[in-house]
This record gives structure tokens, sequence and C-alpha cells, in this order.
């Protein structure tokens, strides 16, 4: 049985709002935030987030390709696993300590 690509597209976007909304809070408690001042435009300190909704879409829209693209090797869904996942560290570790 086929899922028709809006509702993968749909499920991405649910995925990626969800976690958005559960690294705001993370963030948020551990005090993770852009501070405004300098060239920043926004009036208050806002969570570091967006790369996590991007990081988490992709690693299940990965693993889930497995259903649809069942000839692709696992190693090249390993290698943009784990290249994500240090774009995904190296733009947090940027954002913390602003390298």
């Amino acid at each position: 049985m086929s899922i028709g690509i809006p509702y993968v597209f749909g499920l991405f976007l649910l995925i990626s709002l969800v976690s958005v909304r559960i690294g705001m809070a993370v963030m948020g408690h551990f005090g993770i935030l852009d501070r405004p001042g300098g060239h920043k435009q926004h009036a208050i300190a806002t969570p570091f987030v967006g790369g996590f909704g991007v990081f988490a879409s992709l690693v299940v829209s990965v693993h889930f390709s497995r259903a649809f693209f069942p000839d692709v090797p696992s190693h090249v869904l390993w290698a943009f696993t784990i290249g994500g996942t240090l774009i995904c560290v190296t733009g947090l570790a940027d954002d913390v300590w602003r390298i």
C-alpha cells in the first residue's frame, strides 16, 4: 500500500513542529538562548531550536525512506544521518559558544 506524498510531507512537518516546541522548552530550561543586542533584530531572548526541527525531520525521513526506496544501501542512509548529526552539533556549538 502506498502512502501519498502529501501525507508523508504532513508527517515530517508535524515531526519538525513538535521537535521545535520540545527544543524551545529544553533550551529555555538550560538557558541556551540567543540574547538581543548588536546586529540581532529580536527584542527578547530566543531559544536556538531551528536546527532541531530540521534534524528530527531528517533523521526520521532517512529511516522512513527504506519503505519507499528499498534499493538504497544502508551505508548511504547512515551517511546522511551522521552528516546531519555533525551539522546540527556544529551549529549548536556555534550558537552556544559563538565560534
